[in-house]
This record gives C-alpha cells, structure tokens and sequence, in this order.
C-alpha cells in the first residue's frame, strides 16, 4: 500500500481523478487531506466535498449490496462463527427499524466500524431508498466536518491518520464487547422463557 505521501503527491498531480477512487475505499484521511489540499488551493473546498462525500456514498452502497445480496450465502457459510442465523438477522433488522438515526449515525462516527453497520443494513433488508435516506445526510455531515478539519488541520494529517487507527480499533472493540453481551443477554432471556 502507498505511504500517505505518496497519496498526497498523487493528489496534487491528478486531483480529482485519484480522490474519487479512494474515496470509495478509504473515507476518513483521503477526506482530510483533500481539505488540506483545499486550504492551499490545490483543490477547490466545494470539489474536495463533493468528491469525497461522492466516494462515500458509493462506497457504503456497494457494502450495503454485499450485505443485501451475500445474506444467505454469508449466513450459512460464516454464520456460525459470528453468532449470526436467520433469527438474529431478524432481530438486527427490528433494531434497524427502530433505531435507523442512532444506528447509522454511529456507523459513521465510529470510524472502522461504519462498513460492518452498511453490511448489516444490507442483510436487514433495509429498503435501499430507505438506506440512502440515512445515509446521504449522514454522509455529508461526516464528509463536510472532515473537510473543514482537513482545511484548519490538515497539515497533521500523519497524525490524524494515527488517531484514526486508535478509534477505529477502540470502536471495533465497542462493537465486539456489545455484541457479545446483547448474545449473552438473548440466550439467557431464551432460558428463562
């Protein structure tokens, strides 16, 4: 994988052409370098943003279609390693119905974790006109917030790539523990009933 500076060069030589694709893989560092890169008007804050927030949306689509079409397949294949079968599933899709603002929310926030919710939504079945309800604004807020913390601080984007790294690995952990203890919680409630 290409250093950050590697990126960065390629960034001032191809711009928009090189942002986009990453963007897809890669939301949170290529969004704050490229509003550092607007702040020295290599690239212009309206371009980076819509880019970015582009690539975004792409992205969490094509994790959202992973989840929505690789359900049954993922299910029966790797279910059993995850805790997950048909009854969860269901229940996940519940707490999509009632939940969908938090869930997503934290999804995007919780940098590292956000593709596991997208795969999720996917295999909820959540509508997808209903996902990208969720998700655009959600994008957008996100993408705009990074853009205007690359253009004040982007100059420490090496260190901001790092901080990243620790939440995306604390949030994992998050996710990890709350899962294992919603499991917990419906075994013993299925005992008890």
């Amino acid at each position: 994988m290409p250093s950050l500076d590697q990126i960065v060069h390629w960034l001032i030589i191809y711009k928009y052409i090189v942002i986009f694709p990453i963007a897809v893989v890669e939301g949170p560092i290529i969004t704050i370098i490229s509003g550092f890169l607007a702040s020295i008007h290599v690239l212009s804050f309206g371009g980076a943003f819509t880019v970015v927030a582009l690539g975004d949306l792409v992205g969490d689509s094509l994790y959202y279609c992973l989840g929505r079409f690789g359900r049954k397949k993922f299910i029966s294949k790797f279910g059993k390693f995850f805790g997950l079968d048909e009854y969860r599933v269901e229940r996940m899709e519940k707490h999509f119905k009632t939940h969908p603002w938090k869930t997503f929310i934290f999804g995007k926030v919780a940098h590292g974790t956000g593709s596991i919710i997208l795969i999720a939504a996917g295999m909820s079945r959540v509508p997808y006109f209903e996902f990208l309800g969720y998700n655009i604004p959600t994008t957008f807020a996100n993408s705009l917030t990074l853009v205007v913390i690359g253009y004040y601080f982007g100059h420490a984007y090496k260190s901001i790539n790092k901080y990243f790294d620790y939440t995306s690995i604390f949030f994992l952990i998050l996710l990890v523990a709350l899962y294992v203890y919603f499991i917990r919680r419906a075994k013993k409630s299925a005992l008890n009933s």
